[in-house]
């Protein structure tokens, strides 16, 4: 009896999980004083919950509750985070990069209890019982054929990844997480993303990082023009350019600094500006070192159909003529817009640069579309990575098993991307960018870009331009630089073209609701009606993926970068990018209250180890057929290895294959550096599958027989 005795008090062996073999986590993560997250009393719910020490500074939880495949949805107040049977993490995505769940219904289903995806009940394989009653009583109902899924919700994402689908094992689960993740719910009025984000910057442990800011400051500003030899402090003899500062309520929408000619003076400086669409002159943002040209930008001039009876701003006129670095050389106007656009601005107040005025001018019209085309353009990419497809066979992996993607679309044909006119987009962007580095190195002459309202293409072409025409901005300092100054300095709509305003819902496009600010844009600024929305600045990250895709070398931060970028603009981390101005941003303090967006430059796998700059002047592909699809960004492949220690300091997974070739760069460095050189002994057994992994990480995969792009690697 004795030892029967002993084994009754012994407590119970906790069973493995049978997807990942991995053992079920047996101690509560939350205490009960905040049991009111959950959603029932179910302790596996506990044990599944986040522990603390897995959140980020300044994050809590909100709700937590069962997914169908047996593990739990945690929703904090700025990740969603889905966690397997096991208690290893599924998933992790910012909560603001969500668009608008819907709650969809499948065909009768039957879920195979080690937690694959859906398979048709017809055809489920008879199941046995988990040793856990608990996890094997919350998919009993799920198994039995011919059930109905009760509950299921598609996540669609701003950014454009292919969509997601979330199971729940009740009957209402679905439709109460869909108000829970609702961007123009109570989580988007929240200002707790932003307390995230500053409990972070106390945090840090490289306080170099506090030194940047989302604007540049006065030092910045002079040290970049001296580089580029716009001014010269200390000269005696006067120059052809000047330092100007604009004057309070001149143009609310642009930087306090600029450089302008010298030969123009503040007076003329205000009529040119009174004769520019928002007050938005010509200001000149670089010089060409071995030309002396210069790049300008600016909006578009009032001259509507007045001037057709010869209204016209003689001042304005002498600001662009005095951007020429030789008189017998013509300045070129790059207007981003098709011909015909820019003569129907004419009926609204705008128009073009007439010639009869404009002398030594020449206007070239690059036909770029508008922020409605982009936007449906993109509708209608992410419509086709979302058809629908039959149900994929279940996985043995854990990971990933509650995010499942829809349809399992793993390839595009050409055929189907030409059809959404993504890639052309991107392709007369970077022809328009290539067109205006040519002309400023190889012609030697001053370029005007603009387009209506010089916020939108404007900062686009100016940004491609300059990354092809000087190899500073390719570095991780210029790029933060080449950002600030034409993405946040000069006004460009992050919280109108991301969504970042509440209230911004469009059920047609499926380009959903804001939310993913802090607390929303001011009224003055900011518009509610979702035709502001557009990925004008996921579009410009596109190109500078095709740049760094065609020359790897060439640019010294990788293309995980680029995609952070993309997802923090709506996941509220960073509230400077929720804002359209930097007047606004200063007005609600967002600069100085939270992380500024620079702080990425802190993420692993962020520097390019095979940086090594040979190329003063890029020429890209810019043809449709020279791009490829960016699939790391719209169908990202789910990583097995994903768990709790791989996330990086943001809360969301690392790169590990950008993290795995800059170790072994840092370790190649190390070993050249070293006095003594190892001879043959002493280099240990090179694995086969190290080196089939290496082969791996270097080399694209095969094209199709058929033809077809893959997405999916």
């Amino acid at each position: 009896k004795q030892p029967q005795q002993q084994q009754q008090q012994s407590p119970p062996l906790v069973p493995p999980c049978r997807r990942c073999a991995n053992p079920l986590p047996d101690t509560d993560n939350i205490d009960a004083a905040d049991s009111a997250v959950f959603d029932s009393d179910e302790p596996r719910l506990r044990r599944l919950a986040p522990p603390p020490d897995r959140l980020l500074p300044g994050e809590r939880l909100l709700h937590v509750g069962a997914s169908s495949d047996g593990g739990a949805v945690a929703l904090t107040n700025y990740r969603l985070l889905l966690i397997g049977a096991c208690g290893r993490l599924s998933a992790c995505l910012p909560a603001g990069i969500l668009e608008r769940p819907a709650v969809i219904a499948d065909a009768p289903t039957a879920y195979l209890l080690n937690g694959g995806a859906a398979e048709p009940a017809d055809s489920a394989a008879p199941t046995e019982a988990q040793p856990d009653d608990e996890l094997a009583d919350s998919r009993a109902d799920a198994a039995k054929p011919g059930r109905r899924e009760a509950s299921r919700l598609l996540l669609a994402s701003r950014t454009g990844r292919v969509p997601l689908r979330l199971g729940f094992p009740r009957p209402g689960d679905a439709a109460i997480w869909a108000e829970r993740l609702d961007p123009a719910g109570p989580l988007a009025c929240s200002s707790d993303r932003a307390g995230v984000g500053a409990a972070l910057r106390c945090q840090a442990d490289d306080r170099r990082f506090d030194l940047y800011a989302a604007e540049l400051s006065r030092e910045e500003f002079l040290a970049e023009q001296v580089r580029l030899g716009l001014i010269s402090p200390g000269s005696s003899e006067p120059g052809q350019w000047r330092q100007a500062e604009s004057p309070a309520g001149l143009c609310p929408s642009y930087p306090r600094l600029h450089i302008l000619p010298a030969g123009l003076s503040d007076a003329e400086l205000a009529l040119s500006a009174k004769y520019r669409a928002n007050g938005r002159f010509p200001s000149v943002v670089w010089r060409c070192s071995t030309t002396g040209a210069v790049l300008a930008r600016s909006a578009q001039p009032l001259v509507g159909l007045a001037g057709l009876l010869g209204w016209r701003c003689e001042a304005d006129e002498k600001l662009v003529r005095l951007l020429t670095p030789r008189p017998e050389s013509k300045v070129l106007v790059a207007d981003a817009r098709p011909y015909s656009a820019a003569l129907g601005n004419g009926t609204m107040g705008g128009g073009y640069e007439r010639p009869e005025y404009y002398s030594g001018t020449e206007i070239e019209y690059l036909g770029l579309p508008n922020l409605h085309a982009v936007r449906n353009s993109f509708a209608a990419m992410r419509v086709l990575l979302s058809a629908a497809a039959p149900p994929q066979p279940a996985t043995p992996a854990c990971p990933g098993s509650g995010l499942v993607p829809v349809g399992g679309r793993v390839s595009l044909s050409p055929a189907e991307l030409e059809s959404t006119g993504w890639l052309q987009l991107v392709s007369s962007l970077l022809s328009g960018a290539d067109r205006i580095a040519q002309v400023l190195t190889g012609e030697g002459r001053s370029v005007l870009v603009h387009c209506s309202d010089g916020w939108d293409r404007t900062p686009q072409l100016t940004c491609l331009s300059l990354l092809l025409c000087d190899p500073h901005y390719r570095t991780l300092a210029g790029f933060r630089l080449l950002l600030t100054r034409e993405w946040l300095d000069f006004g460009h709509k992050f919280a109108d073209r991301c969504g970042n305003s509440a209230g911004c819902v469009n059920s047609k496009t499926g380009f959903g609701s804001g939310g993913g600010g802090v607390g929303g844009s001011s009224a003055a600024n900011s518009s509610s009606s979702s035709s502001e929305r557009s990925p004008i600045f996921l579009q410009f990250l596109d190109c500078a993926h095709q740049l760094l895709a065609q020359f790897p070398q060439e640019f010294e931060f990788t293309d995980l970068l680029l995609r952070r970028l993309a997802v923090h603009c709506h996941s509220g981390l960073f509230p400077a990018l929720a804002a359209n101005t930097a007047a606004e941003r200063a007005a609600r303090g967002l600069s100085e209250q939270s992380l500024c967006p620079w702080h990425l430059l802190r993420l692993r796998g962020v520097a390019n180890p095979r940086f090594s700059q040979q190329l003063q002047l890029l020429r890209p592909a810019t043809a449709p057929s020279g791009l490829r699809f960016w699939r790391e960004m719209y169908a990202p492949v789910p990583d097995p290895r994903l768990d709790w220690d791989c996330l990086d300091w943001d809360g969301l997974p690392a790169d590990s294959d950008e993290a795995k070739l800059s170790e072994l760069s840092s370790q190649l460095s190390q070993l050249s550096s070293s006095p003594r050189q190892p001879s043959s002994s002493d280099q240990p057994e090179r694995r086969p599958e190290a080196a089939e992994e290496d082969s791996v990480l270097q080399q694209p995969p095969p094209p199709s027989p058929d033809g077809r792009i893959a997405v999916q690697s």
